[in-house]
């Protein structure tokens, strides 16, 4: 498979022309798609941009890493996969979060690593009988190392013998004096063999990978190489499958039947991913051998997981069924803790390492570094947490970076507001299952209140969570809030919203009395959970308006997804409120800013006409509010009223925020 760079590239811009972000993402390719839309002069997502700098701090970090590597460890060292891929790439856009080295004696390789101060990272019990050794990493450096002791390879064949490699193997693109690379020919099919480890033609980025390196080397080498390794079915169809992609070539029958995904830059749907499971294996194996694979396929898919009780299976089972298209992730996402699960309580104790939280700053170190450790002291390792400094301009960096060593920092070089800043926050964190928002003036009350809120979200339906809020004075903080209708905000504006009995006020009103645990419509963010997937769906926070309302409008598309909000009883957290907005804003300001914001959410996720009656009606129950504060002697809270109605009056005439 010999394509032109030109053609490639080429051909990946088309791919990239409008596709979402989200797609583009599950692809990979968010260096490449950033690249491509500063070339064009066009504005460039927050996750995209972070996914660019991410993939241009790898490849400085690469060289010092491997050189000091190369000065620890004796014997060939053969370098595998996305750190040499990269430099074949257009501008070098592509990321990679670790480098992968082939060695001859892999645990003395590692020890020598070890002994020279690198740490090993990551569970132990995941790496016994694998492929390669415990993962290590140099501190200070984002780069993951990993020492192989073969290069990864599907499981019912053998891999190639390593003296074979090392004796073909070129200096490195990487230009590390003594750290080598395959030869073309057989890091291509390297690639491809590794791609077809986990999900055979999964994203379009392991396509692009196989065809950068194999258009180095010869169509005939490839094919006598495929066939001496015994691996010539997963090359013909990976290369097929790159050259109709990259190379205007005739769609492939995988393409065509369970890799539909990959044209249109999406994610595998639940139709798919059932697809793939039942016909890859004629794309891998002999006839009959295939045809056992298929076999067993369906006999897992009409069984229950072990452990998993009947009815729960059906319930499952008729999900897939009711939503066939939906995206692998969402479906995935709601039974995600389905295994040993019974009436969607979770069986298990919730693992904190698979979560990442989000603190931001903003000329708050002392609140940001006690919010910080409330969550590590409930079981929160250090180094899941991100935190973003918002362009403070006294010495937050220093003091961050001081007192918390083992969370990640990210310094923003301007206030870019709370959406922004967490959308680049999620971006720089670490691979998670499930993410955690918390203002920095927020504070864990309830010992176990973290793990409480993640299990909130191993409820099938359930992709958003929330907990029970307290004022520093420890008296409730009302965090939950209907989405706006036509019916509640006529109730709200009236101010008989008081009126409507408890057990229905979540979805009426705001004076719910939070006793119990229970799906709600959506809540305040002081402190949010979310399900990684679905975060990774939406897009994140929409970026609409610099601050407020970004809570109200996750949880609502959250909801046109099928995804619920969950209020836990069982999390208390203490939030002080406003700490960082009251130091910018004035209070006739920020209510203005709220007003504009709600008013904006509400313009988006409705259709037009309720759109427009709800802010509308919103609008003057708030003018009346404020006459009524007015006459009253309450000069303030009618002041205040009257801005956040301006603010629904600026949203609804289009003005910007």
């Amino acid at each position: 498979m010999t394509i032109a760079g030109a053609r490639i590239w080429d051909a990946l811009d088309r791919l990239l022309e409008g596709a979402d972000v989200a797609g583009i993402r599950a692809h990979k390719l968010g260096p490449a798609a950033a690249r491509r839309l500063r070339r064009l002069g066009q504005p460039v997502p927050a996750l995209l941009a972070h996914d660019d700098r991410t993939a241009a701090a790898e490849m400085l970090a690469a060289p010092p890493l491997l050189e000091r590597i190369r000065t620890l460890v004796d014997g060939p060292l053969v370098l595998i996969k996305g750190a040499e891929v990269a430099h074949l790439y257009r501008d070098h856009a592509r990321s990679f979060s670790d480098v992968d080295l082939l060695s001859p004696d892999p645990p003395r390789a590692q020890q020598a690593l070890i002994d020279s101060g690198f740490v090993e990272v990551d569970d132990p019990e995941l790496f016994v009988d694998h492929h390669h050794l415990r993962p290590l990493k140099w501190p200070l450096l984002p780069l993951k190392v990993e020492i192989h002791s073969a290069p990864p390879w599907p499981h019912r064949f053998s891999p190639p013998a390593l003296p074979e490699i090392f004796e073909a193997a070129q200096p490195s693109l990487v230009d590390v004096d003594g750290i080598l690379a395959p030869a073309p020919a057989h890091h291509a099919l390297i690639l491809a063999a590794h791609h077809w480890t986990t999900q055979p033609l999964h994203r379009v980025r392991d396509l692009l990978d196989v065809a950068v390196v194999g258009g180095k080397a010869r169509e005939d080498e490839l094919e006598a190489t495929a066939r001496a390794w015994r691996i010539e079915r997963i090359w013909a169809a990976t290369s097929g499958a790159a050259a109709a992609l990259l190379d205007g070539g005739r769609p492939t029958a995988a393409l065509r039947l369970w890799a539909r995904h990959l044209p249109d830059l999406r994610e595998r749907t639940v139709l798919d991913n059932h697809l793939l499971r039942w016909f890859y294996g004629f794309w891998e194996l002999p006839p009959e051998a295939a045809l056992a694979v298929t076999v067993e396929a369906l006999q897992l898919e009409l069984l229950p997981r072990p452990g998993e009780p009947w009815r729960q299976k059906l319930t499952r089972v008729a999900s897939a069924v009711r939503r066939p298209s939906a995206p692998l992730s969402v479906h995935t996402a709601g039974w995600s803790a389905a295994v040993g699960a019974v009436n969607g309580q979770p069986s298990v104790p919730v693992d904190l390492s698979t979560t990442c939280a989000v603190v931001l700053n903003w000329n708050l170190p002392a609140s940001t570094i006690r919010c910080v450790r409330t969550l590590e002291a409930d079981g929160l390792p250090s180094d899941r947490v991100v935190v973003v400094d918002n362009g403070s301009s006294d010495d937050s960096l220093e003091r961050l970076r001081r007192e918390l060593p083992a969370a990640h920092v990210l310094a923003l070089g301007e206030n870019a507001g709370f959406a922004r800043g967490a959308n680049l926050g999620a971006a720089a964190a670490l691979a998670a299952r499930s993410y955690v928002f918390v203002n920095n003036d927020t504070f864990v009350h309830r010992p176990g209140s973290l793990a409480r809120l993640v299990a909130g979200l191993d409820r099938p339906g359930i992709g958003i969570a929330v907990p029970r809020l307290f004022n520093e004075d420890l008296s409730l903080q009302p965090n939950v809030v209907p989405l706006p209708t036509p019916a509640n905000s006529l109730l709200r504006a009236s101010g008989l919203s008081r009126l409507v009995p408890n057990r229905w006020q979540p979805r009426w009103s705001t004076y719910w009395d939070h006793s119990r645990s229970r799906v709600v419509d959506s809540a305040n963010g002081a402190v949010l959970a979310i399900r990684a997937s679905l975060w990774t769906k939406l897009g994140g926070y929409t970026e609409r308006s610099w601050m407020f309302s970004e809570d109200l409008d996750l949880c609502w598309r959250a909801r046109k997804l099928g995804f619920a909000t969950w209020f836990e009883d069982g999390a208390e957290f203490v939030h002080v409120g406003n700490a960082s907005g009251q130091r910018r804003f004035g209070a006739e300001e920020r209510a203005e800013m709220i007003g504009k914001a709600v008013a904006k959410t509400v313009r988006a996720e409705l259709p037009p006409l309720p759109a427009a009656f709800v802010t509308d009606v919103f609008r003057l129950g708030l003018l009346a509010r404020s006459l009524a504060f007015h006459l009253a002697g309450r000069n303030e809270a009618a002041r205040v009223a009257l801005a956040t109605a301006r603010g629904y009056a600026a949203a609804r005439s289009g003005k910007s925020a």
